[in-house]
């Protein structure tokens, strides 16, 4: 991507930091972001369509 040069040069001007040599991410800990984003998703998507089912047709075309 063309806009991705900076986070790319931010990691290589940070790489020999002390502080971050030991900073990692786990596949886990991705795949537990990612059920957890899907699990938020899912909800939100399950109380607007719920929202929809329930109002009357008449108060939405009313007017």
């Amino acid at each position: 991507m063309a806009w991705d040069w900076w986070l790319r040069g931010l990691f290589a001007a940070t790489s020999h930091l002390p502080a971050l040599e030991a900073f990692g991410l786990p596949w886990q800990v991705m795949v537990g972001t990612g059920v957890v984003v899907a699990v938020i998703l899912a909800l939100s998507c399950i109380a607007s369509v719920r929202r929809v089912f329930v109002v009357d047709p008449a108060i939405v075309f009313r007017g």
